[in-house]
């Protein structure tokens, strides 16, 4: 197949989760197809190197040239305002539907250029309508405004209207986003069941995935932290729930935990953490905040527990995968294991209350067999489930049949 794919993040692995599925999926599927590239903002060089080594072709990048006028300025100061204060998501799907330089290059492209086309976020599916009609169009759905900002009884009043109104703003959005491709990639069910009867597209189910692999690799753990029992939560902390994570994590559950650990320490490592998640470690020395880290293994590693207190949000939740395939003991709530397929105390406990979230990772901390027995189950689930060559392979099937190609679909079932 001949693919263009359109994307708002360079390929980094290991990375953020949907920066580390693009370095993944490329890779595997530029072996067997010709993949031309388009990044919709600056691309690094380290991505570029990455991109060339896999002889993939890349495309200037589709990034409108900066005007120095007045009124410009003033309209990207606002945006960024908007995004951080304001309306992140909405703002953000706005700009992306303002990018007329991006259409402009895209309306160039023949037909015959290209099989399929793939963007990975719904904000930015609109582009595909600058695309010939011929060329197929896919979008892999990475989250939906419809579960991204679900209220839970955890929120007060004012934080529940608010993310009711985001919710609503991004349902419209993401609707409209639909109207422009042919094939909607799901990451979880319950995400495939509400496009389903709310859009008249076609869809499939094929969650991100990961490289077990990379994450059984012996990696020695951070020596400057003091030895003492660890849970560790990795996330990036640009996405609001997981900023919501690590405060409830830290305000609830981990007191409960010192009442029977008295010496219990929380890492959170990962992105750009904000002042309401540095403010934690200000607080107690037993709460580390990394910031960025070139290798989140060496912290899990020093870890005892790797814990996912997420208590909303859409998508699949790449950081449980990860740990599973660390063969870590894993306590998460049913939100961080919503389409993964996993099952209670078989891979990894479920718990969603303080009390009884405390209470599994007190229980893992108190015995290590279980620890053990608990991680080698859900790293054998991950090897089986989570690898990235058997996710491209259902991208590659579902593709083909989109384009009806029976030769590269028959090769793909015969894989599975």
């Amino acid at each position: 197949m001949r693919i263009l794919w359109l994307t708002h993040e360079h390929p980094q692995f290991p990375g953020p989760a949907h920066r580390a599925w693009t370095q993944l999926a490329l890779s595997e599927l530029s072996k067997r197809h010709q993949i031309t590239f388009v990044n919709l903002r600056d691309l690094p060089d380290a991505a570029r190197c990455f991109l060339l080594s896999q002889h993939i072709q890349v495309l200037t990048e589709a990034s409108a040239p900066a005007s120095k006028s007045l009124f410009a300025r003033l309209q990207r100061k606002c945006l960024r305002v908007g995004r951080r204060l304001v309306l992140p998501d909405v703002f953000y799907r706005w700009s992306a539907e303002s990018a007329s330089v991006r259409g402009a290059q895209l309306s160039q492209i023949q037909a015959r250029d290209f099989d399929l086309a793939v963007v990975d976020h719904l904000g930015f599916a609109n582009l595909l309508s600058f695309l010939p009609k011929a060329i197929k169009r896919c979008v892999i759905v990475a989250n939906i405004g419809e579960f991204l900002y679900t209220p839970t009884r955890n929120h007060n009043l004012l934080e529940q209207l608010w993310l009711s109104y985001r919710r609503y703003r991004l349902r419209r959005a993401d609707l409209r986003a639909l109207e422009h491709i042919d094939l909607a990639v799901c990451m979880n069910q319950t995400e495939k069941t509400w496009i389903d009867s709310q859009a008249k597209v076609k869809t499939c189910l094929a969650p991100v995935a990961t490289d077990p692999s990379y994450f059984r690799e012996s990696v020695p753990a951070q020596a400057h932290l003091p030895q003492i029992p660890w849970l560790v939560f990795t996330a990036s902390f640009e996405h609001p729930p997981n900023v919501d994570a690590a405060l409830f994590l830290c305000n609830d559950i981990l007191p409960l935990v010192r009442v029977k650990i008295p010496n219990a320490g929380v890492l959170l490592v990962g992105l750009n953490p904000p002042a309401a998640v540095t403010t934690l470690a200000e607080k107690d020395n037993s709460i580390v905040v990394t910031g960025a880290v070139s290798d989140v293994r060496s912290y899990m590693a020093a870890a005892s527990v790797y814990v996912a207190p997420v208590r909303y949000g859409a998508g699949v939740k790449v950081k449980v995968m990860e740990s599973l395939s660390a063969g870590m003991a894993t306590v998460a709530t049913s939100v961080a294991c919503s389409g993964l397929g996993v099952r209670n105390r078989q891979e990894l406990i479920i718990a969603d209350e303080p009390q009884e979230f405390a209470s599994a990772v007190i229980s893992l901390l108190e015995d290590k067999n279980l620890r053990t027995e608990l991680g080698s189950c859900g790293a054998s689930f991950a090897m089986d489930n989570f690898d990235y060559k058997k996710r491209v392979q259902e991208l590659e099937h579902a593709w083909s049949e989109l384009i009806g190609d029976e030769n590269i679909a028959n090769t793909c079932r015969s894989k599975r």
